[in-house]
């Protein structure tokens, strides 16, 4: 059987604007550079949530935040997340964070 490897970059914080893999020619990026170039990169994502614990909250369970009717927080307890999922079927899954309370 195959196996894929799958990093998951999320940087908080920043214009897509101002980085060379989606057009910059200003600003040098060349390690996102590199990068984009083994990887894959998102040309059409919308986002629900903007703040970083919402957004990634949609992302790892799938469910639309309602940030705007809803308490800012992280993951609730009846969220199947995808990591969890993963390591169900198998995969080896680690995060690393700045965000101490994730």
């Amino acid at each position: 059987m195959k196996t894929m490897n799958v990093i998951l970059i999320l940087l908080d914080s920043l214009n897509k604007s101002y980085i060379e893999p989606y057009g910059n020619k200003r600003v040098r990026t060349p390690n996102l550079m590199e990068l984009a170039r083994r990887g894959v990169v998102f040309d059409n994502h919308f986002l629900g949530s903007a703040p970083c614990m919402p957004a990634r909250r949609e992302l790892f369970s799938g469910r639309k935040n309602e940030f705007l009717w809803k308490f800012w927080g992280a993951v609730e307890p009846f969220d199947r997340l995808l990591p969890v999922e993963a390591k169900v079927q198998g995969a080896a899954t680690a995060l690393i964070t700045d965000h101490y309370h994730y």
